[in-house]
């Protein structure tokens, strides 16, 4: 995927993956030594929704990405004959103060669209961040592990065998088409119209 001088469209904030290192089975540990590891940032943008969320912000990003990189093109090219002995010094002045305003336009939406990518991030890959620690728990509990490690942490080795990315991403795919599904309201019974009540015989 793209990125926003230096924010890759695929990264994940690293506090999501920190967050599900243990996934809350550091109590069980102790009793169950089958240990597991997986990439949680490959199953979260694996996922059918981690897909959608990767190519909206793919189509919303990339021209900006572009401008931006225009806006450094036309810096650098202009710095270039700032530093050109054969410029005229008038001209030269000109040419700073031109710099001087094109940097601050670039670095004002650079950082606007860093603080704008980030807050997309948190609200595309967050709730699927949480959604899948749930999955990956229950995956664990079913199987038997008592602890998953995240591959791109600090683990030396690790055998393909015990490797659980593909089989989470699966799982969380199935529970993901099979919610709305639940509570879609073409699948509820329709409601019975109310019976209007009989007004009492008259004495």
């Amino acid at each position: 995927m793209s990125s926003i001088h230096g924010l890759p469209l695929a990264a994940i904030s690293r506090r999501f993956v920190m967050a599900a290192t243990f996934l809350g089975l550091a109590g069980c540990a102790a009793a169950q030594s089958t240990i597991a590891v997986m990439s949680l940032q490959t199953a979260i943008m694996s996922t059918k929704d981690g897909q959608k969320a990767g190519q909206e912000m793919t189509a919303k990003y990339t021209p900006k990405q572009k401008d931006l990189e225009q806006q450094r093109d036309a810096l650098q090219q202009l710095t270039a004959q700032v530093q050109d002995p054969a410029t005229p010094a008038d001209k030269r002045a000109q040419l700073q103060r031109d710099i001087e305003e094109k940097n601050r336009k670039f670095t004002r939406e650079q950082q606007d669209a860093r603080d704008e990518f980030q807050a997309d991030q948190q609200r595309l890959l967050g709730p699927i961040s949480q959604r899948i620690q749930s999955v990956i728990a229950q995956y664990a509990k079913q199987k038997g592990f008592g602890l998953v490690l995240d591959a791109t942490g600090p683990v030396v080795f690790a055998a393909s065998s015990i490797d659980i990315t593909k089989d989470v991403v699966e799982l969380y795919d199935k529970a993901s088409a099979a919610a709305p599904a639940a509570t879609t309201p073409s699948t509820l019974a329709p409601a019975k119209p109310a019976t209007p009540a009989k007004a009492p015989p008259k004495k």
